[in-house]
């Protein structure tokens, strides 16, 4: 048994994945390829909300494109979404995770850009230009969301409107998971994940959560956890580049 805060030499190096439940079997899995632990850490669970799901084919029959936020979007609405004439409407993904998520559902006409990670660069496909002017855009996401694309898409003449098929829902967390032994680095994709976090987090455990390193595939995100507090905070592509980003920042900062 080691002292508490304290990790055996040969002890995988562990990676707290402060990530959505529905969100946390794939990067275990990433971490494990990687010879890490991942440390399931989620703040926030996403709940169905049946009267928008029951809403959902009418409005994605309405409308000439669907452009959707997230792989969790996907999932829980694809039992609603994909049926029928439904699955050729054009479906839009944020980026390459969701593209391949509404693929599996079962969409045939998924655009996406490969090297896209947010609503600014899908704002910026042409599929929106060959849009009749007018013409409804379904913007599947949660009950909340950032409104840039939609105001870019009102713009240039279309309609959005939003579908809003989950909540996140708060969680509790295991602060053991947190503390014996304390991760090398936190790996997380949205701002409600730290907010959810921070509401949380035990006063004697601050210094700790600010000091640690953590890791994110976007600016906008890296700038905001700079804002709440967070000292050392690195953009990286996606998990597997945090693994690597790691060997260098550990040398460079001594972390643990």
């Amino acid at each position: 048994m080691t002292a508490a805060g304290r990790q055996p030499e040969n002890a995988a190096p562990r990676m707290l994945l402060l990530r959505p439940r529905q969100r946390l079997a794939a990067d275990v899995e990433s971490c494990r390829a990687a010879g890490w632990q991942g440390v399931p850490f989620a703040p926030l669970e996403a709940q169905p909300l049946p009267d928008a799901l029951a809403a959902l084919p009418q409005q994605l029959a309405q409308s000439a494109a669907a452009f959707w936020v997230s792989p969790t979007a996907v999932e829980i609405a694809a039992p609603a979404a994909f049926s029928g004439r439904l699955k050729n409407l054009p479906h839009v993904a944020v980026g390459a995770a969701t593209a391949a998520a509404l693929q599996a559902a079962g969409a045939q006409n998924v655009v996406f850009d490969p090297a896209g990670k947010d609503s600014e660069s899908a704002a910026q496909l042409p599929i929106w230009r060959t849009l009749p002017a007018g013409a409804q855009v379904l913007v599947v996401r949660g009950e909340s969301g950032r409104g840039h694309l939609a105001a870019e898409l009102a713009a240039v003449g279309l309609r959005p409107h939003f579908a809003p098929v989950y909540r996140l829902a708060p969680l509790a967390l295991d602060w053991q998971l947190f503390r014996n032994p304390p991760p090398q680095a936190v790996w997380l994709t949205a701002l409600q994940c730290a907010d959810a976090m921070l509401a949380q987090l035990p006063a004697e455990l601050a210094q700790s959560a600010q000091s640690l390193l953590y890791f994110t595939h976007h600016e906008r995100i890296r700038r905001g956890l700079l804002e709440r507090g967070m000292a050392r905070v690195f953009c990286v592509a996606d998990l597997p580049a945090a693994f690597a980003a790691y060997g260098s920042l550990n040398a460079r900062f001594g972390a643990a």
